[in-house]
């Protein structure tokens, strides 16, 4: 934009609205994001789904356009769906507020005070002591999220021959109250989230000595087990 003699430039949205989007769009292009939308939306930092809004909206408007392709594609997402193979369990509730506050930390690198409900610990009727936390990867397992979590204040100790820093997983549903310290880190260069579960092993059943287990069912109650 020019002003007299001046070059002034505006930044403006790339998709300012689901209109101007829907002639740009494929319907392959248009399922693709209806399917995220649909699998992963509530995944997403806000940060991210605030970006790519205008795309959500501009599929959905497109595949009800009345064009010959549109019902075909449209009718996809309903033809297809994720069912866990284990028994379902009563998974705990997570609130959006601080997934949200963890997601946004952990996709901006930035600091949390954190106050953090331990399990073993039962019912705690005092408040947990708040801790400072570098957010580096969330991981949700069998609908359980958890967040990859260093803590900036112990360093490895070499007299106790520890050369990696100490990366703990927090269950979001455990943590009481959180926040950004408004500080922000640098992220770890020696940190691979996938090496991290492959290694560690934290999300896998460790071999246990057998024990012997009687269960009782009336009628067919029990058939599942078979």
């Amino acid at each position: 934009m020019i002003n007299g003699r001046e070059l002034l430039w505006q930044r403006k949205p790339w998709l300012h609205g689901s209109q101007e989007g829907v002639g740009l769009m494929g319907a392959s292009e248009a399922v693709a994001f209806h399917i995220l939308q649909h699998f992963a939306g509530n995944k997403l930092p806000t940060a991210v789904t605030r970006d790519i809004d205008p795309l959500f909206q501009a599929a959905e408007a497109r595949l009800s356009q009345e064009k010959e392709d549109s019902r075909i594609y449209h009718a996809w997402v309903d033809k297809i769906d994720s069912v866990d193979g284990s028994f379902t369990l009563i998974r705990p509730k997570l609130r959006p507020d601080i997934f949200q506050t963890v997601a946004t930390a952990t996709f901006f690198e930035r600091e949390l005070n954190v106050q953090y409900r331990v399990a073993y610990k039962g019912e705690q009727s005092d408040v947990p002591k708040t801790r400072k936390l570098w957010p580096l990867a969330l991981v949700e397992s069998t609908g359980v999220v958890y967040m990859v979590a260093q803590d900036p204040s112990r360093p490895p100790r070499p007299e106790k021959d520890e050369t990696e820093w100490m990366r703990t997983l927090y269950r979001l549903d455990r943590i009481r109250s959180v926040s950004e310290s408004g500080e922000s880190f640098t992220y770890p260069e020696d940190f691979k989230l996938r090496k991290y579960i492959e290694t560690q092993q934290v999300f896998d059943f460790l071999p246990e000595p057998p024990v012997r287990l009687e269960l009782a069912f009336e009628g067919t109650s029990g058939n599942q087990l078979r």
